[in-house]
């Protein structure tokens, strides 16, 4: 399993931020798939998607997905001990990613 260092823009009513977080996936392709998952369904009801990398919701809240950077065995072992970053594993496939963290609650449940 990969560790990718996942960046999202993150905005609400006028003030964007940045936030991390790490994606563990067997393949890039499907940590994309994870990461676009979770962009439409970080808050209920997303009304507009941009190719695939940006998720606009209600009240002037939106999600953009900015970068995606595999990690060697080293990185991923202190970002994932420094325990400061939300980790997430991605399996399933890429129409059908399951997102869930490692305590085994699914990204639709915590994000609800």
């Amino acid at each position: 399993m990969n560790t990718w260092l996942i960046g999202v823009d993150i905005e609400v009513s006028d003030l964007e931020f940045p936030a991390y977080f790490l994606i563990q996936a067997e393949s890039l392709a499907l940590a994309e798939a994870g990461v676009v998952y979770m962009g439409r369904t970080w808050w209920q009801e997303c009304l507009e998607e941009s190719d695939g990398c940006r998720w606009a919701y209600r009240s002037g809240k939106s999600v953009w997905f900015n970068s995606i950077t595999l990690l060697d065995d080293v990185e991923s072992s202190i970002l994932q001990g420094l325990k400061f970053l939300d980790a997430w594993v991605v399996t399933g496939d890429l129409t059908s990613p399951r997102v869930q963290n490692q305590f085994n609650e699914h990204w639709d449940e915590f994000t609800r």
